[in-house]
């Protein structure tokens, strides 16, 4: 199993989830930008580092754009491997890959997760469950293989690319029939504590907006254009 994560400006957190994440997977790719330093001592035999300005092409943070152009350099699209995409500020559980049972190519599958304000929060019992959209599955962890029918073929790139770090996950949970989602039995825990889809320290681009969605109706203006 490979494992894609995406982190700039992340680094203090992965740090902590990234060693929880490597129990389960032979190798994992983070995908970064050439700015962040703080991801370099992340690397070992098996984590490796892809770097690119995909992330800045005609956006702010174009997340979609980054993480194609990883599989596009790194062939993931031909790896006949099972693909783990999770959020660095995802914490799974413990021996998480214990817990997968007999997965199945052409399900999409992904977990539901909790909130922890803290690292030192994510054994409570009474952690706050994060409610999932209107089919359950949300881009912080999911879990295809490399093989299914509905991962878009060259030269379509594998996620859509978006002005910031989301609806990259929603477009592409939409490739498969909602009969093809599988929710795991484990609690991931979010450890973030903002939605920074503009990139970290954003927060009054994220205002703007909502109230920009609002305004127009949707959010299809955000596409990279």
């Amino acid at each position: 199993m490979i494992g894609v994560t995406v982190c700039v400006n992340y680094g203090h957190l992965l740090k902590r989830t990234l060693p929880v994440w490597i129990v389960g997977l032979e190798q994992c790719v983070i995908v970064t930008d050439h700015n962040d330093a703080e991801v370099d001592e992340l690397r070992t035999d098996n984590v490796r580092l892809y770097r690119t300005d995909a992330f800045y092409r005609g956006a702010v943070f174009n997340k979609g754009g980054a993480l194609s152009a990883a599989f596009d350099h790194l062939g993931l699209r031909d790896a006949n491997d099972w693909l783990c995409l999770f959020d660095a500020d995802i914490m799974p559980p413990k021996r998480w890959h214990q817990g997968l049972g007999d997965l199945k190519p052409g399900n999409l599958y992904s977990a539901p997760r909790w909130q922890a304000d803290a690292m030192s929060d994510i054994d409570r019992p009474d952690l706050e469950r994060i409610a999932e959209g209107p089919d359950g599955l949300c881009g912080y962890f999911l879990l295809f293989h490399a093989t299914d029918a509905h991962l878009p073929q060259p030269p379509e790139p594998v996620f859509t690319g978006w002005q910031h770090a989301g609806n990259y996950d929603t477009v592409f949970t939409l490739r498969w029939p909602t009969r093809c989602y599988r929710m795991l039995p484990l609690r991931m825990i979010h450890v973030g504590t903002d939605r920074n889809w503009w990139g970290v320290g954003n927060a009054e681009m994220m205002r703007q907006m909502y109230a920009e969605r609002r305004r127009r109706g949707g959010y299809e203006h955000e596409a990279v254009q």
